[in-house]
């Protein structure tokens, strides 16, 4: 996280760095993407880091100063993610962290100040406030016209005219890509559609790039496993993370956040999140083992 988030500095920082494009696609300036796929990730990833950052100090796993350096930095990346899916994943982190008791409601009214100081401050989140279902980099520069145009995407010339349907905002993106996954799901409810054929076809249509999933991670699997592969799926993952393992901060908090952040994304296609993920089911799975030794 730490690692992620320096990179998400150097971004900010120095957003034509040409090095940048190499590790980092697409560009997604004015928000930062930092060097995963997207900057929607980004901001998801953020606010676990700040999260398990609190959690690990409370657990007196990592210093004060640590947590104090460490959790500023997720926070205001988080925010200039511009990626409402991270917003409330943070903000649902920040409950868990309260029902949980780690935090009380001082602390609780701290950090959520903390970051609202962030979304007034940068102008790329204010304005994802200000105006939540237009397009955030049009309204940017309308707000802040001293934010210059740091890279050539965001200039590019328009492509070939797109279908009809095609969405204008996330959120009717959003809406768009599940009634055509439902759409496909009634034609094919018992096999699916495939593995891998969503993105590469069905999502294409719309952005004319692959990789665009139903946006949701149990209507993903049902419309490319079908119903079997979605039950079987349900059976596997609580077979991996009892509810008993769930009560512990470490394992529970950032498994739930996790999944919480697919309701309205699907980061499959990002190696890093898959990777957080890997290691968050893995210690899961190891606790169940040592709860079952013992």
């Amino acid at each position: 996280m730490v690692f992620i988030s320096g990179w998400g500095i150097v971004e900010y920082l120095s957003p034509n760095l040409a090095f940048l494009d190499i590790l980092r696609y697409p560009n997604a300036y004015p928000r930062i993407s930092a060097i995963v796929q997207g900057a929607n990730q980004l901001g998801v990833l953020m606010a676990i880091g700040a999260v398990f950052a609190i959690i690990l100090y409370r657990k007196h796993l990592i210093g004060k100063a640590e947590m104090c350096l460490t959790v500023p930095i997720f926070i205001g990346l988080n925010t200039l993610s511009a990626s409402r899916n991270g917003w409330l994943i943070f903000i649902l982190g920040l409950v868990l962290l309260w029902l949980y008791k780690l935090i009380r409601l001082k602390g609780f009214l701290i950090l959520i100040s903390l970051w609202s100081f962030f979304l007034v401050f940068f102008p790329v989140s204010s304005a994802r406030i200000i105006a939540p279902n237009h397009p955030v980099f049009p309204l940017l520069y309308t707000i802040s016209p001293s934010v210059e145009i740091h890279h050539k995407s965001l200039v590019s010339p328009p492509k070939k005219e797109r279908k009809p349907d095609i969405a204008a905002t996330s959120d009717q993106a959003r809406v768009v890509l599940w009634k055509d996954a439902l759409q496909a799901f009634s034609q094919k409810p018992l096999t699916g559609i495939g593995v891998g054929v969503f993105a590469e076809h069905i999502g294409w249509k719309h952005t004319e790039r692959s990789g665009f999933h139903a946006h949701n991670i149990f209507l993903s699997v049902l419309v490319e496993l079908g119903i079997p592969g979605l039950l079987l799926s349900i059976v596997l993952l609580f077979n991996l993370i009892p509810f008993s393992v769930l009560k512990q901060e470490l394992i529970g908090i950032p498994l739930i956040l996790i999944f919480a952040s697919q309701q309205f994304d699907f980061f499959i296609n990002d190696s890093t999140f898959v990777v957080l993920c890997t290691y968050f089911l893995a210690n899961a799975v190891q606790q169940k083992e040592l709860n079952r030794a013992y």
